[in-house]
């Protein structure tokens, strides 16, 4: 009977060393994962830096949220996997966020769809901000100087100062006239 403790003990002992070791593996892991997500990221701002254009900078701001979204999920992803218990619970958690984007997106096609507009807005640059424009909206022209250009909508400044707000999707879609003034 007392060899069977002294058994249990020793393979207890046993098993804890091992659980240490491994555990120190996973953290040195998880501190490499970690260290990279930040170089990634100081990288990313280093880059971005050079690039802000003041005509642009929408755009650039955007690429680079984007590009940043894209360094924290490969990173927590990784962090994720490192830990056993922790991998099929973010695989399940994974399936389930892919189901709720769907079901957002169905919901919220309108808004997405002026976002992918104002995106191409920006990348494409039919006008520019102090511009004066025609939108040829089928019913319903609408004419003014472009205020602001944002993801969701371009606002103009009628002719006689009404602030017009015009969805980009509808930009997108319109035929655009650049006049020389109001």
């Amino acid at each position: 009977m007392p060899t069977l403790v002294i058994e249990d003990l020793l393979t207890a002992r046993l098993n804890w060393s091992q659980a240490e070791a491994a555990f120190a593996g996973m953290a040195v892991r998880i501190l490499a994962i970690a260290a990279l997500m930040i170089l990634g990221r100081a990288l990313v701002y280093m880059v971005f830096k050079r690039m802000n254009k003041a005509d642009n900078m929408l755009a650039t701001r955007l690429l680079r949220q984007a590009i940043m979204v894209l360094v924290y999920c490969v990173g927590i992803a990784s962090i994720c996997a490192q830990i056993p218990g922790l991998s099929t619970a973010a695989s399940s958690l994974l399936a389930g966020s892919g189901i709720l984007a769907l079901v957002v997106g169905f919901a919220s096609q309108a808004s997405f769809a002026n976002v992918a507009a104002g995106v191409f807005l920006l990348l494409s640059h039919p006008f520019r901000v102090g511009d004066f424009i025609l939108i040829a909206v089928i019913g319903h022209p609408v004419k003014g100087e472009v205020l602001d250009i944002t993801l969701r909508h371009t606002i103009l400044r009628a002719q006689d100062g009404h602030r017009i707000t015009v969805p980009n999707a509808v930009v997108n879609s319109a035929v655009i006239e650049r006049l020389e003034s109001l």
